[in-house]
């Protein structure tokens, strides 16, 4: 069976800890990044099923982190 990988965005690294925590105990492969443009870096290098990014982050939104992952992939 294929593992699931996530990423996880969030600027807040203690949500991003909490987060990615998780869902690694759930069998889930995790890539975390701290900012929408490392999340897009990130993406760019390795793709990944789900992605899961805070709206609000001091670089980009959340919607425009989507929109380029969108592009990318």
């Amino acid at each position: 069976m294929k593992e699931h990988s996530i990423l996880v965005i969030d600027d807040e690294e203690n949500q991003r800890n909490i987060l990615s925590g998780y869902l690694s105990k759930k069998g889930f492969k995790i890539f975390s990044a701290a900012s929408g443009t490392e999340g897009i870096s990130i993406v760019s290098d390795h793709p990944v099923d789900i992605v899961l990014s805070d709206y609000k982050m001091p670089d980009k939104t959340g919607l425009e982190v989507l929109e380029e992952v969108k592009q990318i992939n």
